[in-house]
């Protein structure tokens, strides 16, 4: 998934955590894949962020990751045949950084010096947490035919109260519609999560929603 490169938001993103996760449609989700998982990569080594952002625009993969992780840092290239986890393994090479798979296409990354006691239950239950706001959006967003997702690209960034209610909502870039950008606005205000974050969970959390196909919008919980 691409994040959002306008010169304020990028500021405004390495001050965050990002939840790079795709509101696409399943026919968008894993492209390119064999019977057996292998897909073609060609991504030459650059700044890590600019690489995952590659990564995960290529497989439909969600990446769980705060921004200045990555920043300074730059990954292997990664070309020919490979499964996405091979080729993210590969890709962070040398740069200190594990990727940790919780489900078939979400990965959080963290520092290899840092794996201790606690620390897998600690990811583990940020994992669940983000899994838990992104059905929770794809669920508000595609029962909603004013703000579904997939004719429209937009990044936004969410607070949360100790309650689990979305207290505040920052559209990062119109989405091209005044009125829908009041919508999603209004929506994404209704957001209400069964917990609280867990400890190390940044505010705000910023998604981006990318757009797609149209034949590929029958689906949009993928």
């Amino acid at each position: 998934m691409a994040h959002f490169r306008g010169a304020r938001g990028a500021r405004f993103l390495t001050r965050c955590l990002l939840l790079v996760a795709a509101l696409a449609a399943r026919g968008q989700a894993a492209p390119g894949g064999d019977a057996q998982g292998l897909r073609f990569f060609d991504i030459p080594a650059l700044p890590l962020a600019e690489a995952l952002q590659r990564f995960t625009a290529s497989t439909g993969h969600s990446g769980l990751y705060d921004s200045g992780l990555v920043a300074g840092r730059r990954s292997r290239g990664v070309a020919g045949h490979y499964t996405a986890e091979s080729a993210l393994r590969l890709m962070l090479g040398d740069s200190g950084l594990q990727a940790r798979y919780g489900s078939p296409d979400t990965f959080t990354l963290a520092a290899v010096a840092t794996a201790a006691p606690g620390l897998a239950e600690t990811l583990a239950a940020r994992q669940r947490y983000y899994g838990k706001l992104q059905a929770a959006m794809r669920a508000l967003l595609c029962g909603d035919p004013d703000v579904r997702p997939g004719s429209y690209r937009a990044a936004v960034s969410l607070w949360f109260g100790d309650s689990g209610q979305v207290r505040r909502v920052r559209l990062l870039d119109s989405t091209g519609s005044p009125e829908r950008d009041q919508l999603l606005t209004q929506r994404l205000g209704r957001l209400k999560l069964d917990e609280a974050a867990p400890p190390g969970v940044g505010q705000p959390i910023t998604f981006v929603i990318r757009p797609g196909q149209a034949a590929a919008t029958g689906d949009c919980l993928a």
